[in-house]
């Protein structure tokens, strides 16, 4: 876990606490423009919490296509598109 870099809390769907502090992490770094070591962060909370829809929402959007990114390959993309995909795999099944 990395210091001084703010005190944000986001509760989200976990009852790991570590899945939450690195959740937490990354959001902090993508608010810092951090995107890679946010993706990081995120991923560990994905790693502890599999079904952490809110840890794959971060990985993408920590990957998504930044500003300062003009040069971004479309095998980036497609790869950062299907872990945009990812929270909603994980949601239940709504009844019809």
């Amino acid at each position: 876990m990395m210091t001084g870099i703010g005190d944000l809390h986001h509760p989200v769907s976990t009852k790991n606490a570590d899945a939450q502090a690195f959740f937490d992490q990354g959001l902090r770094l993508i608010y810092a423009f951090n995107h890679d070591e946010a993706a990081r962060s995120f991923q560990r909370a994905a790693d502890l919490d599999p079904k952490l829809a809110m840890a794959y929402w971060g990985i993408a959007g920590s990957r998504w296509p930044q500003l300062q990114r003009p040069g971004q390959r479309k095998s980036d993309l497609s790869k950062r598109t299907t872990q945009l995909r990812k929270p909603w795999i994980l949601l239940p099944a709504r009844p019809r």
